[in-house]
Parts: C-alpha cells; sequence; structure tokens
C-alpha cells in the first residue's frame, strides 16, 4: 500500500465531518442573492469578482520505485539478508498561482490553477569489512554481479507541471458553514528519472562499473471534479476539500544499462523503450487549510496556511529483467507516485464594481 494512503484516509475522515457539520447544522440554504455578514468574514456573496493568489508549497513526492540495494550487515553470500535501501526525497518548494472569477452573488463562477514543482535528491552506500550490498536492478548479465556491490551512488529527479480549470457554486448555510461544488478538466505532465551508479572495487586506481537509468513519464488530462467544506469563525476560515480526476494520456518510460568494465570498452547492456501508450491513471487530492480574509476599502486581502496529499495511481510503469538465461525475459510493474506537504498562499483583489 502507498505510502501517502494514511494521510489520506485521515484528510478524507477531517474533511467528511467538515462537510457534515455544515449540512447538519444547516436549518436552510440561503437563496440568492446579497448575503448579510461581518465584511471581515468570507462569504461566496461578498468575494470580489475576480482575484488572484500565489501559493508557496513544501511538498515530498514519494515513489516506491526508488529502491536500489539491500544493505547485507553479514556478507552472506548464499542468502539474502539486512534491510531494503531507497531514495527518499526531502520536501521542496513549489508554486501554485490561482485566479477566481464569481459571477453571482451565490459565489457560482470560474477558477483556475496552475503548479510546477521540481525535486531531487541523491544517496551514496559503500560496503563495510563484514557487510554487503546485493544491487536490485542490475541486469542478470551485468558485468557486475549482484552480491559484488561494494559502492553506489544514486540520484533521482522528479517534475510535475499541472493544471486544471473548471466552474463552481457555492452554498451558503445560515449556521455558518459553505458548500462547494466544482468540475472542469485537469492537466498533469510528470516525470520521474532515477540513476544508479554501481561500483565494484577491484584495487585502488581500477573498478568495474554499471550505470542503470530508468526514466518514467505521464503526459493526460481528464475531468476533475472537487467538493469543499468550510466554518466560519470569527473572521478565520477553516476549510477542507476533496479533489477526483481520471487522467487519459500517454504514459511512457525508458530503461538503461551501461556496463563499464575495467580494461574493456563499454557495453550498452539494456536500452528499452516502455511505449505503454494511452492509460487511464486515476488521481486524488485533499488538503485541510485555515484561511483569514481582510475587507478593506481597497478590496479583499487574505493569507492561508494547511496541508495537502495527492496520489496518482499506477503512474509509474517499469520493466524487471530477473532471467540469466534469457536475459531478455521480465515482467511489467506498476507503482503509485504521492505528493504531500504544506501550504502557504497569499489572496489578494482589489475592489471594483462586479455581479
Amino acid at each position: 500500500m502507498f505510502c501517502c494512503s494514511k494521510y489520506i484516509v485521515l484528510l478524507f475522515l477531517v474533511c467528511s465531518f467538515l462537510g457534515m457539520c455544515s449540512v447538519g447544522c444547516a436549518q436552510n440554504i440561503v437563496p440568492s442573492g446579497p448575503v448579510v455578514s461581518d465584511d471581515a468574514v468570507r462569504t461566496p456573496g461578498n468575494d470580489p469578482p475576480y482575484s488572484l493568489g500565489l501559493d508557496l508549497l513544501w511538498l515530498r513526492p514519494t515513489s516506491t520505485k526508488l529502491l536500489y540495494a539491500v544493505l547485507d550487515p553479514r556478507r552472506s553470500n548464499s542468502r539474502v539478508l539486512g534491510k531494503l535501501e531507497g531514495l527518499a526525497h526531502k520536501r521542496d518548494f513549489a508554486l501554485r498561482l490561482t485566479c477566481a472569477s464569481r459571477m453571482s452573488r451565490n459565489g457560482s463562477g470560474l477558477e483556475a490553477a496552475y503548479e510546477h514543482f521540481n525535486s531531487s535528491q541523491e544517496a551514496a552506500a559503500a560496503r563495510g569489512t563484514s557487510s554487503s550490498i546485493w544491487g536490485l536492478l542490475l541486469h542478470p548479465n551485468s558485468t557486475i554481479d549482484d552480491d559484488n556491490v561494494t559502492n553506489l551512488i544514486a540520484t533521482t529527479s522528479f517534475n510535475l507541471n499541472e493544471g486544471n480549470f473548471g466552474s463552481r457554486v457555492s452554498f451558503r448555510f445560515d449556521s455558518g458553514g459553505n458548500l462547494t461544488l466544482s468540475g472542469g478538466i485537469q492537466y498533469t505532465r510528470l516525470r520521474q528519472e532515477f540513476t544508479i551508479k554501481y561500483i565494484q572495487q577491484l584495487s585502488a586506481t581500477s573498478s568495474n562499473q554499471v550505470i542503470v537509468n530508468r526514466r518514467n513519464t505521464l503526459s493526460g488530462f481528464g475531468p476533475r471534479f472537487a467538493l469543499g467544506t468550510s466554518w466560519d469563525v470569527r473572521g478565520v476560515n477553516l476549510y477542507g476539500q476533496i479533489a477526483a480526476a481520471m487522467l487519459v494520456g500517454d504514459v511512457g518510460g525508458q530503461v538503461n544499462q551501461t556496463d563499464y568494465p575495467y580494461g574493456s570498452s563499454s557495453v550498452r547492456r539494456v536500452d528499452v523503450d516502455l511505449p505503454y501508450g494511452t492509460r487511464i491513471v486515476p488521481a486524488v487530492g485533499m488538503k485541510l487549510g485555515v484561511r483569514y480574509d481582510r475587507q478593506s476599502d481597497w478590496g479583499l486581502f487574505g493569507i492561508d496556511f494547511g496541508y495537502e496529499v495527492r496520489n496518482y495511481f499506477n503512474a509509474v510503469s517499469t520493466y524487471e529483467f530477473y532471467d540469466d538465461v534469457d536475459s531478455q525475459i521480465g515482467a511489467n510493474d506498476q507503482s503509485d507516485i504521492g505528493i504531500d506537504g504544506f501550504f502557504l498562499g497569499l489572496r489578494g483583489a482589489l475592489a471594483f464594481s462586479g455581479p
């Protein structure tokens, strides 16, 4: 099970609780028309007609396809002992730009967002005097046997560009809660690259080296739907959102391996394209946040902070080789990509006439 699943379940429960509170405490829905409230409290009816937002995100991508070795503390050549080692991304900053347009007094309107995120990570390992390293991604016919690795260096990079556009409608309850329904389209393009250099040190000045490179890409778009709830408490807005998209697009990748045996020319051991073609990739996302808005003669300005988590199902596909007799034999393998982290947002809209 993917490591972000527990966070998805937790956020789902909290968002569902907010939604039930909003509906359960409401006696009726305020009809379309002006909403009477304190100017400091953000409601669908007193939103400015146009607004912009900028989010600074602190995110971490996760994937199970970043494992590279088993570290064996007892150097046992007959059995694989120890624990799996893999790259784990640290959190990096990302940017998201949002804009919204209110079309009517009940809060309905248009909204759009664009996000850009880059992350990279590096790790290294070395065999000790009484330990060993089992290389997980070496081809069975590699220059280096899987239990003869003395050192390794692993690097990974992750890139995400994502945008969505759609419309929304909001309902204001007399208990102070809001319910927002959104629908539109989402486009996602992501790329994950993973490179491992396995080294077999022969002497102080000589070594065999094997470089394995794996690249995965996803480019797709499809319908997106979201359900949001919020609660106004003395000028502070507590909110949650659950979103889901069905992305239809191209999923592909490459698996390469080049051997550099000492004293010989390099050998391109593996060079395989993975054109999996068109695939449906479900994506889900949830977030919880706290927002404070302030209305003035100049317009509406606000700040919000929260936590969000996303998961892209079966977004990574690769091919694992495992037969040293028939070297081409292997199996397809699929995995998810998850993203979770915190965000800090600024919102602003100058006051001028609108619906």
